[in-house]
C-alpha cells in the first residue's frame, strides 16, 4: 500500500508528497521537512503527518491559521 499527501487547493496545487511507512514528516512554510514557501497562510512548521500502514496520523502544531483535512 502507498500513501501520499496532495495539495488540492491554493499555492502548490497538484503537488504530491509520498509518505513512507513509519516516517514522521513535518510540513510548513520554511523550517520543515516539506516546505511551501509560496503559501503565506502556513506557519513555519504547520502540521505533522505520519503513515502507520493502515492509518495516517495528522496533527496541527499550533499553527496560526489552523489545519484542515479531507
Amino acid at each position: 500500500m502507498r500513501a501520499f499527501l496532495q495539495v488540492i487547493k491554493g499555492p502548490g496545487l497538484g503537488r504530491k508528497i509520498t509518505l513512507r511507512e513509519g516516517q514522521l514528516m513535518y510540513v510548513g512554510r520554511t523550517t520543515a521537512d516539506v516546505n511551501f514557501p509560496e503559501n503565506p497562510e502556513m506557519s513555519s512548521v504547520h502540521f505533522s503527518i505520519q503513515w502507520l500502514g493502515n492509518e495516517c496520523q495528522f496533527k496541527d502544531l499550533n499553527s496560526a491559521n489552523g489545519s484542515f483535512r479531507n
